[in-house]
This record gives structure tokens, sequence and C-alpha cells, in this order.
């Protein structure tokens, strides 16, 4: 093996140094980069407020002081809301809803006050005002409970026929055509 010695010159050396300090300082930055944690702020985010999930006691209070408001027209904005229902007291949010997949508005939305009296106000005065030309219904907000459908299923919704026994879908209108027995006649044995 023979060695070979290179020589390099004061300009290359300096242009060198340059590269290795520059890279120094980059890596040093990523380093930094990397340790500071990263903070992704939703849409929503309000400062001083924690992004835990709300319990359901915070959920039923803030339910509380909100309003549904249905039958809103579709050209209508949040803003519009907001102003309309200034009227029966201070107005923290408010909303209306839209479809998932065209993000068209669904004619309804939702109105959170300040206060509980704000809302017993918006419902006396405010249902069946109107906005843009629109009748609006007012109602107090329901709390949803997790596991509970509010939807009734069709078989549970038909009503049984008159006089018959839930016994089953056949027999009831079966059932509901025999002569009723009267108690007094009914013989053991």
């Amino acid at each position: 093996m023979s060695s070979t010695t290179t020589f390099v010159s004061a300009e290359e050396m300096e242009i060198i140094n340059a590269l290795v300090a520059d890279l120094v300082e980059k890596t040093t930055k990523m380093e930094e980069f990397h340790r500071t944690p990263k903070l992704t702020l939703s849409p929503n985010f309000v400062p001083g407020r924690t992004t835990r999930f709300p319990t359901m006691e915070e959920k039923i209070e803030c339910d509380q002081r909100s309003v549904y408001v249905g039958n809103v027209d579709y050209a209508a904005t949040k803003d519009q809301l907001k102003a309309h229902f200034e009227n029966a007291g201070k107005v923290v949010r408010a909303t209306i809803m839209l479809n998932k997949a065209d993000l068209t508005p669904r004619g309804f939305g939702y109105v959170e006050f300040e206060s509980a009296v704000s809302v017993a106000k918006a419902l006396l005065e405010l249902n069946g005002s109107k906005i843009n030309n629109r009748k609006i219904n007012v109602k107090p907000k329901r709390t949803n409970v997790p596991g509970h459908s509010v939807v009734t299923p069709k078989f549970l919704s038909k009503k049984p026929q008159e006089g018959a026994t839930q016994v089953g879908s056949r027999l009831s209108g079966r059932l509901s055509k025999m002569p009723a027995v009267p108690r007094s006649s009914r013989t053991v044995q």
C-alpha cells in the first residue's frame, strides 16, 4: 500500500470549514426542531380551554343554555342566526348543521347562550319569528344520551290492532277476531 499525501490550499480549507460550519448549524436547528413538541391547533381552539372531551354534566349544562332552531333558511348564515338571537341574550355560539357529503345546509341549527334565562326568553319571543322571510321553530335543545337511539324501528312504531294482544304479528289479527270470554264463565279443571 502506498500512501499519498494530498495538500489542500488555504482557499479550499476555508470553503471546507464554511461547509462544515453550515452543516453543524443545520444539524443543531434540526435537533431543536425535533425536541420541541408539535401542537396542532384545531379551528375551534380557545386559549385556556383544555382539549379533553366534556363530561356528561358539562354537556347537560351546555344543552340547558342552548336552543334548537328548525326550519332555518338554506341561505342563512351562522352570523345572521347569532344576530337574530342576540335579542334574547348574549350568544356564545351559533351553528348551522351541514350535510357531511356536500356541505350544504340541513335546515336546522343550534344557538348556545351565556345563561339559561336567555333560553326561556328565546322560546317565548323568537319561536315563530322569521329569518330571511322564513318562519323558524325554536325548541329547547335535548341532550344526547350515548347508546340511546331516538329513531324508532318500523316494527316497533306500528300500532297493534284494536283488541289484539302482543303475541306475534301473525296471531294478532286472528286474536282480534275472536270473541272475548267473560272472566266469570271461565272454568278451571
